[in-house]
């Protein structure tokens, strides 16, 4: 059975979730993070999407990229995940598949929409109890944010700074966030 088309809708951010093979801690080492960043830096150079959040976990990933064309995040998505998984398989000497299967997409069409599924992957390292609070997660746009790292401020759009000033201040309360 051919699987299911993806939904792309123009003007959507997406929010996009890869996990690693069996569930593999693969991404623990912060080169290997590091390493994602840069192949990620420079397919945004090239297509010019933004990037308005991303968590990235030992063993799993979350975007949430706006893409000039909606048609373009299928090339992108594939672009990245492949070029990473090759490099990570030279590095250290393997073969085979990185990434456990096809990625998860969900457009995103409102504002609303698009905050609680920011608080949510910002909150992601702090469920997996790998941090009391979310800003001392530092793979996560929320530290990349507060820390002003330009590569990120340049990357998402005004919008979603205003979300990243409200999410930064001290008494923002997240307890609202309900996992999905």
């Amino acid at each position: 059975m051919p699987r299911k088309p993806r939904l792309l809708i123009p003007g959507a951010t997406y929010h996009i979730t890869a996990r690693t093979n069996y569930q593999t801690y693969f991404l623990q080492r912060s080169g290997l993070k590091k390493m994602f960043m840069k192949i990620l830096k420079k397919l945004q150079k090239e297509y010019q999407f933004n990037v308005e959040g991303f968590t990235l976990m030992d063993n799993h990933i979350h975007l949430l990229i706006k893409p000039r064309d909606c048609k373009e995040l299928p090339k992108i998505m594939q672009r990245l995940l492949v070029t990473f998984a090759k490099k990570f398989n030279a590095i250290n000497d393997l073969v085979g598949h990185f990434w456990a299967g096809r990625y998860f997409s969900e457009p995103l069409m409102r504002i609303q929409d698009v905050e609680r599924v920011l608080k949510y992957i910002i909150l992601n390292p702090v469920k997996a109890k790998m941090v009391k609070r979310p800003d001392e997660w530092f793979w996560s746009g929320l530290l990349f944010f507060k820390k002003g790292f330009k590569i990120f401020l340049n990357w998402i759009s005004d919008e979603i700074k205003n979300l990243y000033e409200k999410f930064s201040q001290e008494n923002y309360d997240f307890s609202s966030v309900i996992a999905t």
